[in-house]
């Protein structure tokens, strides 16, 4: 139980971490990166791994792409951006099939609460901003919680630009 968001070049997510519906203490590492592909993931922390690995250390080849029908509680969410291009794919069953979305998008059980934070700002003429999205889903969600943590793809990519 998670609240992951991505918009205008940031993902952004919560770190509580939950056994079944009890929060548990410490924080929980959801968004991870390589130097192709930041994902942050909502779900079955075991099975998200699984796909994660899959995405950032295998390329995603399909010989490789974890089979997940295994499970029988299945839950998988994942938001995939490319460092190169700021696309966004979301991955929303076990098929693991990628499917293109224009940002802003969020994930989650505070998915819903960000995504009307999102459509608030943008009503008001505001930045789309992740980071608060993440805070006001706090508000709503109580599975959605502790610190949050976000990786800022447009600086590294205004970084990477400045290197070449």
């Amino acid at each position: 139980m998670t609240t992951i968001v991505y918009s205008d070049g940031v993902l952004a997510s919560d770190s509580l971490a939950v056994a079944g519906y009890q929060p548990l203490p410490g924080d929980e590492k959801k968004i991870f990166e390589n130097s192709k592909f930041a994902v942050g993931f909502a779900g079955s922390v075991g099975q998200c791994l699984k796909v994660v690995k899959w995405i950032l250390e295998d390329e995603s080849s399909e010989e490789l792409k974890p089979d997940l029908s295994i499970y029988e509680e299945f839950g998988v969410s994942l938001i995939i951006v490319s460092k190169d291009t700021l696309e966004c794919w979301v991955i929303e069953d076990e098929s693991l099939d990628l499917i293109p979305y224009n940002p802003p998008y969020a994930i989650g059980s505070g998915g819903i609460c960000a995504m009307a934070a999102l459509r608030t700002m943008k009503m008001l003429k505001k930045p789309l901003d992740a980071e608060m999205a993440i805070k006001i889903a706090m508000e709503c969600d109580i599975y959605t919680g502790n610190k949050v943590k976000s990786i800022n793809l447009k600086k590294k990519k205004k970084k990477n630009k400045t290197k070449k």
